[in-house]
């Protein structure tokens, strides 16, 4: 068994916070903390992705929807599709980011892409 903290977590390779709570073949896990009106910017990326919100409350967008994330809510992007978020409160807003890689092999350097 092998756990993991949010202190012992690595951290992503820019500029939020974000960290790797697990990383495998298939999947990804990022807990993410955006604080107050912090943004995530729109990016595309060449996997899936879930994001599970965990507290407080946020702005998801993908292509030109957006929708009200609350906490319990599961929001599911496919892979080549614009995304990105934004914290709408003035707590954080801590999600848990999916990267799914179903038929494919995680790309080897993970640094280029965001969340």
């Amino acid at each position: 068994m092998r756990v993991t903290t949010l202190q012992s977590a690595k951290r992503v390779p820019f500029q939020l916070d974000g960290r790797i709570m697990l990383s495998g073949k298939h999947v990804e896990v990022i807990h993410l903390s955006l604080l107050p009106y912090e943004t995530l910017p729109a990016h595309v990326n060449d996997f899936d992705v879930s994001i599970y919100v965990l507290e407080g409350h946020g702005l998801i967008k993908s292509g030109s929807k957006s929708i009200k994330a609350l906490p319990g809510m599961m929001v599911e992007i496919r892979r080549g599709a614009e995304r990105g978020m934004q914290n709408m409160g003035e707590a954080p807003f801590r999600v848990l980011v999916l990267k799914l890689f179903p038929d494919t092999k995680p790309p080897k350097d993970l640094s280029q892409n965001l969340i």
